[in-house]
């Protein structure tokens, strides 16, 4: 799974690279939002189901738990990628828990230095975090705020 999203990570980094660009510095461009609750309770729901099936798909492939983890990384990394490209902020806090599941995935299977990797993106996503949410409490939802920066 985590071959397979990197094709999905190159279109989204295009298509999150001409959204954020269209929309710099342009009045009621794309800024810094927060998801309602009910959209979390989807997006959870949607990669609740997305790892199941794939772990169904998959079935007979090694350790039952480690389809679980792969699965819920690459689909919980899907939302938080789309999430990012939409400036939502809550994506990185999907991005602190898939990184932390794949850290664990990764440190089980002794590939330290790929869970340290993982632990610096768990690092960045706090980081990230903190600016963004700071940008939405100065600027509140929808407002012309000034571009923020900051991805995994």
């Amino acid at each position: 799974m985590q071959a397979a999203l990197q094709g999905f990570y190159v279109a989204m980094s295009v298509y999150g690279w001409i959204s954020w660009r269209a929309s710099h510095g342009q009045p009621g461009g794309l800024n810094v939002s927060a998801w309602p609750l009910r959209r979390h309770i989807a997006a959870a729901v949607l990669v609740v189901v997305a790892t199941a099936a794939n772990v169904y798909l998959l079935a007979g492939d090694g350790n039952v738990m480690v389809r679980y983890a792969d699965s819920f990384v690459a689909w919980g990394s899907v939302i938080a990628t789309w999430m990012m490209t939409r400036k939502v902020v809550e994506n990185w806090l999907y991005w602190i828990v898939c990184d932390l599941v794949a850290a664990a995935l990764y440190f089980s299977q002794g590939f330290h230095a790929t869970t340290g990797l993982f632990l610096v993106y768990v690092v960045l996503a706090v980081r990230g975090y903190r600016q963004w949410r700071r940008c939405l409490v100065k600027h509140g939802p929808g407002a012309g705020a000034e571009p923020v920066t900051g991805a995994q």
